[in-house]
C-alpha cells in the first residue's frame, strides 16, 4: 500500500457521492476527514495508513457508544444514523479475522516469542500488534491470549 492509499480512497469517495448526490455519505466522508486533517496537523506530516486504520477505528468506537447511549434513550433516529454511520466508515477498515484464525495466529505468536504464563502477554501482544496491519481485533487477542497463556 502506498503511504496514503485509504486517505486518497476516501476523496475518492467524496468526490463521487458529491456527484451522485448522496448527501449522508458526503457528511459522513468530511467527518472523517475533518478527523484524518486534525491528525496531519497535529502531527505535522502526513498519515500512514495504519494510523488512519487508528482513527477510522476509534471513529467507529465512539459511534459505537453514541449508539449505546441513544438505544438506551429510546432515540432510534439517531441510534439509526449512528449505525449507518459505524456501517459505512467499516467499508474502509481491512476485513477482520475471524476467531479461528485469530487462535491459530496468537499460537504462532506464542511459539515465535517464546512466551510461556501469562507475564509474556505484552510480548504477544505487541508482537501481533507488530505483524498485522489492523485486521485482527485486539480484544478478542487479548482474551484469548490470557486464556492460553494461564
Amino acid at each position: 500500500m502506498s503511504k496514503n492509499s485509504i486517505k486518497n480512497k476516501i476523496k475518492l469517495d467524496l468526490v463521487d457521492f458529491m456527484k451522485s448526490g448522496e448527501r449522508e455519505k458526503v457528511d459522513i466522508i468530511r467527518f472523517v476527514m475533518s478527523f484524518l486533517n486534525q491528525a496531519e496537523k497535529d502531527k505535522k506530516s502526513l498519515l500512514t495508513d495504519t494510523e488512519i486504520l487508528q482513527i477510522l477505528k476509534k471513529l467507529i468506537k465512539k459511534n459505537e457508544d453514541s449508539f449505546e447511549q441513544f438505544t438506551k434513550a429510546e432515540r432510534n433516529d439517531l441510534a439509526d444514523k449512528e449505525k449507518r454511520e459505524m456501517d459505512f466508515i467499516k467499508n474502509y477498515l481491512p476485513a477482520e479475522m475471524d476467531e479461528n484464525e485469530t487462535i491459530n495466529l496468537i499460537k504462532e505468536s506464542i511459539k515465535n516469542t517464546e512466551a510461556t504464563s501469562i507475564k509474556d502477554m505484552g510480548k504477544v501482544m505487541s508482537d501481533i500488534k507488530e505483524h498485522n496491519d489492523g485486521s485482527v481485533d485486539m480484544s478478542l487477542v487479548s482474551k484469548h491470549v490470557k486464556n492460553l497463556l494461564s
